[in-house]
């Protein structure tokens, strides 16, 4: 699991005419992107190092100089997504999770009699949804009683239960 490699920023294309790339974060801030040292992108052939150095910080985006990349080949890069190591990531506070963390999980209700693998996780830009079965719920305390990360484990509150009905 330390190994794997998890999207962290996307690029959003060249900054001026330079060796310059416009990075917007994928992680909760800036300031966690601008932590990290180690970034890979994508190919055909598997993932490649990519040495981006901080120019400049925007409130929601980072300006990187691009080291060890084809200047020519900078615009190719847009839209890409940029990736890191999982080891490599900041540590979370208590009850925080990365999404890398809950893709795998399966839903399991108040008594965790298991329900459902999780289909994938929504987000509108500030909040998270679990999307299994025909339902889409807000990833909140309402609805998720307890997540086990290391059994791949959401267990549901029984409000959801009262009000799934309506959730559909």
């Amino acid at each position: 699991m330390e190994d794997r490699y998890v999207e962290v920023g996307r690029i959003i294309g060249r900054f001026k005419l330079e060796n310059k790339i416009k990075v917007e974060s994928l992680l909760d801030t800036v300031e966690e992107l601008l932590k990290l040292n180690e970034y890979y992108i994508k190919t055909l052939t598997g993932f490649k190092k990519i040495d981006l150095y901080v120019e400049s910080i925007g409130p929601n985006h980072l300006i990187y100089k691009v080291e060890n990349f084809n200047p020519k080949l900078i615009d190719h890069l847009k839209g890409k997504l940029l990736f890191t190591h999982y080891k490599n990531l900041p540590k979370l506070k208590e009850n925080q999770f990365y999404i890398a963390d809950l893709e795998d999980c399966r839903i399991y209700d108040s008594t965790e009699k298991e329900i459902a693998p999780l289909k994938r996780i929504l987000t509108d830009g500030k909040n998270y949804f679990l999307e299994f079965l025909d339902y889409i719920i807000p990833f909140t305390k309402r609805y998720v009683k307890s997540v086990d990360i290391q059994n791949k484990k959401i267990v549901l509150t029984e409000i959801f239960f009262q009000e799934k009905d309506y959730l559909k």
